[in-house]
Parts: structure tokens; C-alpha cells; sequence
């Protein structure tokens, strides 16, 4: 995990000068000089077409710390709300760009703000704060672009917030966790309403060739029904043998086609 001698915002003053210098949406070269003939290719294009979202919370606490941002929230919401909406806003000012140009498969965000336990944050101040935020977003993609899924990589136990994602436009979940999260309590609550991607318990990796058959048996269900995508549940840990991992990617390979021939 990273250390930090510093984290980037201590105080309002080095928020307004990250702001300025970082995260003004009218720096030059943000946007590519070919933004538009590359528009064109996504018409035709026989790939997923993402874009990226950012993000909302994680950002901010990668800036600011766990300890920090969590006394912000309640010392100076209006400063969070502040730092939130000009993420959210620079987001859609770059989405402005594209709007009518081009189609939009997957809108793709970063958060990671759970832990094993649950979320850094309650429910309470996540529905207040950020909801209303995604939705801007995710409304945007939906009718510039004709985007219907958005998918948000969070770490940890997520099960308090996938509904207040799903709210607010966000409705496929990754890396989903093995050791703190069920797909199958999240499938059997939403149904359809919500894709997964991930779930691959990567500790069967290292484990053996044994337990990563085990694994694909567990995760048969999900495949038979849809809407899941298998694969590991975060980065490969590097204590994984090459042999293991070759293992996994030809028994994924045949679980996959033998489910669907």
C-alpha cells in the first residue's frame, strides 16, 4: 500500500490549488485534435466502446487521507460537497465533448471506499453526497450517448452501497471479492438489475490446480444464468506459480465453452 510523508490536501487552500492546476477542464490537451474521426469508429466498431468516469470518492481520499476526508464530511460537508460536484462537473465537461458524436458501451469508474466490513462512509452521507452526482453523470451517458451499463471497481464488502449504485445509474459491479463479498446475495437481491464481474476467489490460484477447479464449480451457477463475467477477483496475487495461472486460463477457457459451445 502506498505511504505518504504528506497527503495532497491538508487544508482548503491546497484543494483550490490542485483545483486550478490539475483540474481545470479547460487545460489544453485534454481533448485529442482527432476526437471526432475517432467519434465515427465507434459506430462501427465490433469491440465494447468504454470511456472513463473518475470518480467521486476515491480521488479525495487518495488526496486527503481516510482519517481526513472522514472528519471533513462532518467539520465542513459544504467543503466535500464542493470538491465532489467540480469531480462530477469536470467529468461531464469532458462527456460534452463526445455528446451525439459517438456510441458508448461502458462507462467505467474508480472508488474503492470499502474495506471488509463495509463501506468508509454510511449509506447516509453516500446517498446525500454522491448519488445525486453519479446520476448527473450516468443520465448524461445514457441519453448523449445511448450508454446502459456503467461499471464501478471497489474493493472490499460492498453490499451496502451496490443498491445506492444502482440508484444512481451505476449497475455493474467488479472486482466483487470473494473473501467479503456474495454475487450470489447481490443476484439474489437485484436480479438482472445488476452485473457482476470478477468474483475468480484468487487465493484458488495459489492454492492449486484442485481448488481453482472448485472455484469454476462454484461460480457455474452465475455463468449459466448471465449477466457475470469470471475472472479474478482484483490483481493476480504475485505469489501465484505460472503453472497455476496457465491452469486457471485454460480450465476458464474450457468451463466457458462447455457452458456455451
Amino acid at each position: 500500500m502506498f505511504q505518504y510523508l504528506r497527503y495532497a490536501i491538508v487544508s482548503r487552500k491546497d484543494w483550490e490549488q490542485i483545483r486550478d492546476e490539475k483540474l481545470n477542464p479547460d487545460t489544453p490537451g485534454r481533448i485529442p485534435q482527432n476526437l471526432d474521426e475517432l467519434c465515427k469508429l465507434t459506430f462501427d466498431a465490433n469491440y465494447p466502446i468504454s470511456i472513463g468516469c473518475g470518480s467521486i470518492y476515491g480521488w479525495l481520499r487518495n488526496w486527503m487521507g481516510v482519517e481526513r476526508i472522514s472528519m471533513v464530511f462532518y467539520d465542513d460537508p459544504q467543503w466535500i460537497d464542493e470538491m465532489m460536484e467540480h469531480l462530477a462537473n469536470l467529468t461531464l465537461k469532458m462527456l460534452e465533448n463526445v455528446a451525439g458524436k459517438c456510441k458508448i458501451d461502458l462507462g467505467s469508474w474508480w472508488e474503492d471506499m470499502c474495506f471488509n466490513k463495509g463501506p468508509l462512509i454510511s449509506p447516509k452521507l453516500f446517498a446525500q453526497f454522491m448519488v445525486p452526482k453519479y446520476k448527473k453523470i450516468t443520465d448524461f451517458l445514457r441519453y448523449e450517448c445511448g450508454c446502459e451499463f456503467n461499471i464501478l471497481d471497489c474493493d472490499g464488502n460492498i453490499h451496502e452501497l451496490v443498491p445506492l449504485w444502482l440508484e444512481g445509474g451505476i449497475n455493474v459491479m467488479f472486482p466483487v471479492e470473494a473473501a467479503h463479498t456474495s454475487a450470489y446475495k447481490i443476484v439474489e437481491q437485484f436480479g438482472t438489475r445488476v452485473a457482476i464481474r470478477g468474483y475468480f476467489d484468487k487465493r484458488a490460484l495459489i492454492a492449486g490446480k484442485e481448488a481453482i477447479d472448485k472455484e469454476f464449480v462454484r461460480l457455474k451457477p452465475l455463468l449459466e444464468r448471465g449477466g457475470f463475467i469470471p475472472h479474478t477477483d482484483h490483481l493476480v496475487p504475485p505469489d501465484v506459480s505460472w503453472e497455476n495461472y496457465k491452469y486457471y486460463r485454460q480450465r476458464k477457457r474450457e468451463f466457458i465453452e462447455g457452458l456455451f459451445p
